[in-house]
This record gives C-alpha cells, sequence and structure tokens, in this order.
C-alpha cells in the first residue's frame, strides 16, 4: 500500500519525531547556514512498511520534487522508490520493488531525469532472471522495465547506477560484476530496447580495471568517462572512456599521487570542460583528493583531502553551484575537532582552496551521509543519511560567499 503523508497528522509526526533537527543553527567558518530535515522515515511517521537504507540520495525533478530509492524496506523488504514535497516533506511511496517474480530488487545510485520527465534506475538484484534490471519509471509511478539482466558472463549482472541517455539515442551504463572474468562490463541499450555488450572486464588479468561505478558520463569530446573501483596496474582503481561504438581506452591507473587512489565516486562534468571526482585514499595527507580530468587527459588532483581542517572521507561526486563553486561532503568532520560533525565544503576550482561553509551534528540528524548533494534551483543542497531508523531527507543551505 503506498504510504502518503498527506494529513495533518502525518505531518505532526514527521516534525515531533526530529523536533529538535529541524533547523541547525549557523555554525560555518565564514558564516551562516540553515539546515532543515525534509522528512525522517520511520515505522512512527510512515508504517511498518517505511522505507529504510538511504543510501543514494536523491533527485531534484523538474517538477520540484524530490525522487529517491530506499535499498531495503517496502512491503517486501527489497527497496522502494519515493517521491517527496521538499516544502512540506509530504512522501509518497511510487513503488515497492518484488512485487512481483519478475521485478527489480534492492535499487542502487540516484536516480537520473529524463528529458520527458521519466526518471531511470536500476536494481542490483532481482529482474527476471535475478541479475538485476534497469528501469524507466513515470513521475507518477508507473514502473517499466527497460533491460533485465541475464547472463554473467555475455550481459554483466548488477548495475552499479542507471544508464546514461547519449547523443546518439543510445543509454550507456555498467555492471559491477559480471563478464568473462566477473569484474564487470559496460553495455549499451537502444531506444527499442535492444542491449549491446560493448567490454568486459579483465581486472587483473589485463590491468584494466575492474568493478566500474556507475554512471558514466559523456564529455564534450564525444566519449563516455567512468571508473572503477579496484583494478589496474596499481591494483587502486583505474579510469577510462569508451566510445560510442565500443572503442575502450584506459587513461589513467590511480596510484600514490596528487589525485590519489580508489576512486570513490563516479565522475561529474563541470561548465569549465572538466571532469571532476573523488579519491579515498592517497595524496598529500593519505586521504584521497578531489581531481580533475581534461577530456582525453590524465587526472590532477585539485585538492588533498586536510583530515585536520577538511574532514574525513568524501561521500559523493561534487555538485557544481551557480556561485561558480564546487561543492563536496564529508562522512565526518575533522578528526581535530570535539564533535563528529559532517562538513560540507565549497572548493575554488582555479586554486584548488577548500573551506567549510557549513557542519551538521550527528546526533541532531542522523549519521552515515553517505550520498553526493544535489542542487535545489535555490542554491539548497539535498542529501539522506542512513540512521537514526529509516534515514533522513535534508536540505543544507550554505551562504552565498
Amino acid at each position: 500500500m503506498n504510504l502518503r503523508l498527506a494529513s495533518a497528522v502525518g505531518t505532526w509526526l514527521a516534525a515531533m519525531a526530529l523536533a529538535s533537527a529541524t533547523v541547525v543553527p549557523a555554525r560555518a567558518a565564514d558564516g551562516n547556514y540553515t539546515y532543515h530535515v525534509v522528512h525522517h522515515f520511520s515505522k512512527k511517521a510512515d508504517g511498518k512498511n517505511f522505507p529504510r537504507t538511504l543510501f543514494a540520495g536523491v533527485v531534484v525533478a523538474s517538477n520540484g520534487a524530490l525522487y529517491g530509492v530506499s535499498q531495503y524496506g517496502g512491503r517486501h523488504g527489497v527497496g522502494t522508490v519515493y517521491r517527496i514535497s521538499p516544502e512540506t516533506g509530504e512522501v509518497t511511496v511510487l513503488h515497492e520493488f518484488g512485487k512481483t517474480a519478475t521485478d527489480g530488487q534492492y535499487p542502487v545510485a540516484q536516480l537520473i531525469e529524463q528529458p520527458d520527465g521519466h526518471v531511470i534506475g536500476s536494481t542490483a538484484g532481482g529482474g527476471e532472471f535475478g541479475k538485476g534490471m534497469v528501469y524507466r519509471m513515470h513521475p507518477e509511478g508507473h514502473i517499466e522495465p527497460l533491460h533485465h539482466f541475464n547472463h554473467a558472463k555475455t550481459g554483466g549482472k548488477g548495475p552499479s547506477g542507471p544508464p546514461v541517455l547519449a547523443t546518439d539515442g543510445w543509454r550507456y551504463g555498467v555492471t559491477g560484476s559480471g563478464g568473462t572474468r566477473d569484474a564487470g562490463t559496460i553495455y549499451r541499450l537502444g531506444p527499442s530496447g535492444e542491449f549491446e555488450l560493448l567490454y568486459s572486464f579483465d581486472g587483473r588479468y589485463r590491468g584494466d580495471g575492474q568493478y566500474p561505478r556507475g554512471p558514466l558520463v559523456q564529455a564534450p569530446d564525444g566519449w563516455l568517462y567512468g571508473i572503477t573501483a579496484e583494478g589496474g596496474e596499481n591494483s587502486r582503481g583505474t579510469l577510462f572512456r569508451i566510445s560510442m561504438n565500443g572503442s575502450y581506452e584506459k587513461l589513467h591507473d590511480f596510484n600514490n599521487g596528487q589525485a590519489g587512489t580508489k576512486p570513490r565516486s563516479p565522475l561529474m562534468l563541470a561548465s569549465d570542460g572538466f571532469l571532476y571526482g573523488a579519491t579515498g585514499y592517497g595524496a598529500g595527507y593519505g586521504y584521497g583528493a578531489i581531481y580533475r580530468v581534461r577530456p582525453g587527459a590524465h587526472p590532477e588532483g585539485v585538492h588533498a583531502i586536510d583530515p585536520s581542517t577538511d574532514g574525513l572521507r568524501v561521500t559523493g561526486t561534487p555538485a557544481e553551484a551557480p556561485d561558480g563553486y564546487l561543492y563536496f561532503m564529508l562522512a565526518w568532520a575533522p578528526r581535530s575537532g570535539a564533535v563528529r560533525e559532517a562538513p560540507l565544503l565549497r572548493m575554488d576550482r582555479g586554486t584548488g582552496t577548500a573551506q567549510t561553509v557549513g557542519q551538521i551534528h550527528p546526533r541532531r540528524i542522523g549519521q552515515e551521509i553517505l550520498s553526493p548533494p544535489a542542487l535545489g534551483p535555490d542554491g539548497s543542497f539535498y542529501g539522506t543519511t542512513l540512521l537514526p531508523t529509516g534515514g533522513v531527507v535534508f536540505r543544507f543551505r550554505p551562504m552565498a560567499p
């Protein structure tokens, strides 16, 4: 049964659950910010089948609503898709996975909105053959499967994010496993649903990387760029690109250089023409870096994560704001701090200087912020936490520099 929190009672319960966390006072190093709990998922507010485990964050859709997935929860316990109003916190569970034998299970990664208003998503498991699926969803919740992964060696399994729509009208994506060496694949889906396997990673057998993380991103040169979490010559991940006709090229083996090792998140294309990403280890202080890539070139470190001033563990792809800065979140505050608060940092792309613009107190809003920030039209950033209980959808609005 869909969960609709339109009633005054539902709104009151959700507000009371985290009343002390609705607005967090200013703590930014250079000014004020506001933090608001959009919705706290819990049994008390949403019923016994409430969505829970919010790994993926949300997408801000063109209709003004936030759309997200929960990896668990729902009537069958294997995940949901939900829609939430950023103004009122009203939630509608649009789909509960696992309702049929061929439905997907355990949705992963952020949804991607299409030009027609539909969203594209993927599940790590389930589907007709139990190896995951890609789906398209109408803004009101109707799910249409686009592809069921059906063979580990020839088609991959477990998509690690939804495919992206490229300029040729095909959708390009990756699976986190499967392929000839069970190290992951790159595939594409045609306008009529036709499936084509473009590349199968060999992992340690060929040094090309293993366990790619989606989604891919198409650069101005027409190639699609991506990263692998492991593998490569140094067994610390790779950066690659693939053309729309299937030509694969490894661009970089991550090492202990300025860009760091173990890329943590997919790439994003900024307005300066560079691709930006984050690593979790290595670089100047051993805790990774924000790096950038000119299409076709090697990555260069822009900002090394300093655990004493920045914090620990970049949680996702940076987001570009209209002010020209890049914003990114870390799971924990600087290790020298007395309280383990999660900071939001603003980085100057030209100098690489990063500045904390706000910190979120974990006891007030929950813990484990693992999602990338999503930028809203008003300059606010939206994200999710894993805890408490089902998780929290929050809004974070920093002051202008």
